[in-house]
């Protein structure tokens, strides 16, 4: 039970930390669009 919590949580946290890593892609892909 234990186990299956912190997996969950880990999960979720990679997600988040994806999802985060993707969203400043795109500023930074738009950003060099505006400013070449």
């Amino acid at each position: 039970m234990q186990v299956q919590v912190m997996c969950s949580s880990t999960f979720s946290l990679t997600n988040v930390y994806l999802s985060e890593l993707f969203h400043w892609n795109k500023t930074f892909l738009l950003v060099k669009l505006f400013y070449p």
